[in-house]
């Protein structure tokens, strides 16, 4: 099959499946719960996710001006802003992954491509070594006997994290006979395993990304009347974070919205307020999109 012809067939499956599942959950919705949840959330619920989401791209941002510096090809801390936004733009009809594609293609408009792809990998494995930490965090609470199918959920993907990390540290080491760009690429790869001070710092920058990411979740959830802890969401969010990214819907609408009601059903929430938390939750990554449609025009 035509390559463009499949990508169209698997975008126009994706949404197929996304505007069935809307449907669905839209169905199942109480709008007076909807509505009364709305009216009784304190103001600073919907500040949270975009203040926050915000914040975390700055963390982004400052790792990608470390390690691009470390190659020979240093971009700004604007710049990498830029180029962060503008890929959530795009990404938000993209399947998982293909934002971090934009974000290689819109980084590379300033820097080579090949290391525009290696500080953006490294940043990106590197943020899966503290979420894999936290998922074996929660594996060993309560989570295990509450909640076999989050807790499976998280042994998947902390391997999965943990052994890619592994796999791309090991292969940097290898002469990889694959064309100019690649040894490029590989070249700028050793470059930085010479560097060990800067890939702790951007490791070390990475803990707080994570934590931030999980507390504003948590803030949300409080913020609508639920008695959740933060160590319960330590052990819980991630995995249902990582639930939520796979690509089976567009930016992962329904998806999100039935994840966030298995997630907070011990507490008793009702299925349409935990819908609500979850699109809530979901304004931090439009509120980011909306910047980068911003910076298209601007641009």
């Amino acid at each position: 099959m035509n390559p463009s012809l499949r990508r169209r067939l698997l975008f126009g499956l994706r949404l197929v499946i996304t505007v069935a599942v809307a449907a669905w959950l839209v169905s199942g919705l109480d709008l007076d719960i909807a509505r009364q949840a709305l009216r009784e959330a304190p103001a600073w619920v919907f500040v949270v996710p975009p203040a926050f989401m915000t914040f975390n791209a700055l963390i982004h941002a400052v790792r990608l001006r470390l390690l691009t510096q470390a190659i020979g090809a240093p971009v700004s801390i604007g710049t990498a802003l830029s180029a962060l936004f503008r890929a959530s733009f795009a990404g938000l009809a993209l399947p998982t992954g293909g934002s971090e594609l934009a974000k290689i293609g819109f980084l590379a408009q300033d820097i080579p491509s090949e290391k525009a792809v290696v500080a953006l990998t490294v940043g990106r494995l590197q943020d899966m070594l503290p979420w894999a930490a936290l998922l074996l965090y929660g594996l060993t609470t309560e989570l295990r006997h509450e909640d076999p199918a989050l807790a499976g959920v998280a042994v998947f993907f902390a391997l999965a994290f943990l052994g890619a990390t592994s796999v791309v540290w090991l292969a940097a080491g290898r002469s990889w006979r694959l064309g100019a760009w690649v040894e490029r690429a590989s070249h700028a790869l050793l470059q930085l395993r010479g560097q060990p001070r800067v890939l702790a710092l951007s490791l070390g920058l990475c803990l707080p990304f994570a934590l931030v990411n999980v507390t504003c979740s948590w803030l949300v959830v409080r913020g609508f009347g639920v008695d959740m802890a933060w160590l319960d969401a330590l052990a819980r969010i991630p995995a249902a974070d990582c639930l939520i990214s796979l690509p089976i819907t567009i930016s992962g609408v329904g998806v999100r919205e039935g994840v966030f009601a298995h997630l907070l059903s011990p507490w008793g929430v009702a299925a349409t307020t935990a819908a609500l938390i979850g699109t809530v939750r979901w304004t931090g990554e439009l509120f980011r999109a909306a910047l980068g449609g911003v910076l298209f025009v601007l641009r």
